[in-house]
């Protein structure tokens, strides 16, 4: 793809940022986005801080159908063994899943709350077709201990990829064997795994 000049030049370097940027500037054709940042670009577009454009939402093409993906969140309160902790914590959950202020905060994300997917629908005119969407979703973290250590070892894999110093399937290769002794020594340490 890089050869064939379908990525940007030096794609092998560029973050999420910059990627979204280009995007909003109309220099490239895909990007990433979420609930957020569409009704930014659109609130953007509407106040000619951008120009407008035709811009879709897209799923990952795939077999059977096609894929989305998203972040699961929530809380989680550990046994620690401390009953005056676990109660604070437990405390603390309660409060900012009871406080209508934090509640409609999820609005950050893609809300489940039908609460709050009523209140702030106007705002978000993709929401719908976002919660639609979300047989066609899975979690890709799979919520596994050193999910987030993975990057650290895909990046200069696509970086050595793009440029031509590893084949693609090299590039594999290496990510897999470095990201299951990731994977492997997160799960030994992980007090919520094991």
């Amino acid at each position: 793809m890089y050869n064939k000049g379908l990525t940007v030049p030096g794609a092998e370097s560029l973050d999420s940022n910059t990627n979204n940027a280009m995007f909003q500037n109309q220099q490239i054709a895909v990007s990433f986005t979420n609930s957020v940042l569409l009704a930014n670009l659109a609130a953007d577009m509407e106040s000619g801080t951008l120009p407008a454009f035709d811009y879709r939402l897209a799923n990952i093409p795939g077999d059977p159908h096609p894929n989305g993906f998203t972040y699961v969140t929530g809380a989680m309160i550990m046994n620690t063994g401390d009953e005056a902790r676990i109660a604070a914590a437990k405390d603390f959950v309660k409060f900012f899943c009871s406080d209508e202020e934090l509640v409609t905060a999820s609005k950050n994300g893609t809300p489940v709350r039908s609460s709050v997917v009523a209140k702030v629908s106007g705002e978000l005119p993709y929401l719908e077709a976002y919660n639609k969407n979300d047989q066609y979703l899975f979690n890709f973290s799979k919520n596994l201990p050193g999910y987030t250590e993975l990057r650290n070892v895909l990046f200069p894999e696509l970086q050595a990829a793009i440029t031509g110093e590893k084949s693609a399937q090299q590039a594999l290769d290496d990510y897999v064997k470095n990201g299951n002794a990731i994977l492997d020594e997160a799960r030994k340490s992980s007090v919520v795994y094991n």
